[in-house]
């Protein structure tokens, strides 16, 4: 699977990694695949819209990148493994010219609430402020825009089976201006937003792991890199 996926699309496969001594750790990898589909088009199941594990609808001139999947190491999270793969795909987007980044992101802060509301209705709350998701809320704070929910999404009991459409694009002065996807299939401009900072993480070698540890290298992955992050998978186009 990993090997399909890195012969489809080379460029937007990353891991995370941090050296200790002479050695390094895998703390978390990302996933991505071009589409020629827009965000303003019918939202897919995650699983037919990347065409199967192996990427087979990644579309090499595709003009959008899509966010198959994102996950860090449970012991690494809180430690910017996640903003260091967040800032990556952005800078993506931006080197290979395209119109933006969108994804699934899985509201899996659901399950506190699913005697109370509907998913649709959490979504909703959640794309206002009114409560916040563990993944979805994290999302928009880097400048993600909620453009509509994605029903049957993917089999996640926690998250009611849904997602949260978000989506970025990149602008010339280096703000991120997204389109609010309405029911008729359009699209409506909302207000500017600006993106993570698009500097790469350096990698800082050190005997051990410090108390405060030093922030990843992302990196294009490797076959082996990419099967050891996999352990460590969230949930499917998180953009997390």
């Amino acid at each position: 699977m990993v090997r399909r996926q890195i012969r489809r699309f080379p460029e937007g496969q990353f891991v995370a990694v941090r050296g200790y001594g002479d050695e390094e750790r895998v703390l978390g990898v990302a996933m991505l695949m071009r589409t020629d589909r827009p965000p303003s088009a019918k939202p897919k199941p995650w699983l037919r819209m990347i065409g199967g594990l192996g990427l087979r609808n990644h579309v090499a001139s595709g003009r959008w990148l899509y966010g198959v999947e994102m996950a860090v190491d449970p012991d690494a999270q809180g430690q910017g493994v996640g903003s260091a793969l967040y800032r990556r795909r952005l800078e993506l987007v931006r080197e290979l010219g395209l119109d933006g980044m969108y994804a699934g992101g899985m509201l899996k802060g659901y399950r506190r609430f699913r005697n109370r509301m509907s998913p649709r209705e959490y979504a909703e709350r959640v794309r206002s402020g009114e409560i916040e998701d563990p993944t979805v809320t994290m999302q928009l704070r880097r400048g993600f825009r909620a453009a509509g929910v994605i029903e049957d999404y993917e089999d996640d009991d926690e998250a009611g089976n849904c997602a949260m459409l978000i989506v970025w694009r990149p602008q010339p002065d280096g703000s991120a201006v997204q389109r609010r996807v309405v029911d008729d299939g359009s699209e409506r401009r909302s207000a500017s937003e600006r993106p993570p900072r698009t500097a790469t993480a350096a990698l800082t070698a050190t005997p051990a792991p410090p108390a405060a540890p030093a922030a990843p290298a992302v990196r294009r992955t490797a076959s082996q890199r990419a099967a050891a992050a996999a352990k460590a998978r969230s949930e499917p186009g998180s953009a997390s």
